[in-house]
């Protein structure tokens, strides 16, 4: 997980974000007097409004194709869950709100569920300073995420973000970008070493963006390369 921006809102939520939320809290207020199976399948389309092409756009041109909890790349053929912060189940006023809408693989979308922790609640890309509550640990075979606080253990609970897969989607990436420093330390004059130092900078913007950041802010010396 990194910090974000958040771009504009998008203009179907500007145009119609209101009238969708009364509309989801009316056929939400009539369900609960009557769950007939009409006003069941009312209130399930009227919380499906939000997914319109242009929230979706704005998500993946925010997150740049990667989960907003794990940061794992958006696969060709899926184009990632629109993932509202605030479970939609509980807080149902929030529904069609531009600050609650992120985008998260399915994995990760499917772990958090409806989960919330009032006391700790999982972080917002947006609005916290992620590492101030994130960090991670390398350990052989397992870099796992890492809480500073209540928020950020709630946010690794909640997502699974040491779940067994991603440990070893880190693994492979720490043993690839170390095998290619070990090489510049070794060459630092190569012919394209100063290519090589700008492509693992670009990377950090990418896939597992800030867990790069963090092996290229560490002393190289004190990491396991040798159980790669």
């Amino acid at each position: 997980m990194r910090n974000v921006d958040r771009p504009a809102e998008p203009e179907s939520l500007v145009r119609s974000a209101a009238q969708w939320k009364a509309d989801l809290l009316r056929a939400i207020k009539a369900e609960e007097l009557n769950g007939s199976d009409a006003n069941k399948r009312r209130t399930k389309n009227c919380r499906k409004r939000y997914n319109q092409r242009d929230v979706r756009q704005a998500l993946q041109e925010m997150y740049g194709q990667v989960c907003c909890y794990c940061e794992s790349s958006m696969k060709s053929a899926s184009y990632g869950e629109i993932e509202h912060r605030k479970p939609k189940s509980k807080f149902p006023q929030f529904t069609f709100s531009w600050d609650n809408l992120h985008l998260a693989c399915q994995v990760c979308n499917r772990n958090k569920g409806a989960k919330w922790d009032d006391s700790a609640p999982i972080l917002d890309s947006v609005e916290d300073d992620v590492q101030e509550h994130l960090d991670y640990r390398m350990r052989p075979g397992a870099p796992k995420r890492h809480g500073l606080s209540a928020r950020g253990t709630t946010t690794i609970e909640h997502a699974g973000l040491n779940r067994q897969g991603l440990l070893e989607e880190r693994w492979s990436v720490f043993c690839g970008v170390m095998r290619i420093t070990r090489s510049l330390r070794e060459n630092p004059d190569g012919p394209n070493s100063e290519q090589v130092s700008k492509g693992l900078s670009e990377l950090t913007r990418g896939q597992y963006g800030s867990y790069l950041e963090w092996i290229q802010d560490q002393d190289s010396a004190t990491l396991p390369f040798q159980d790669c």
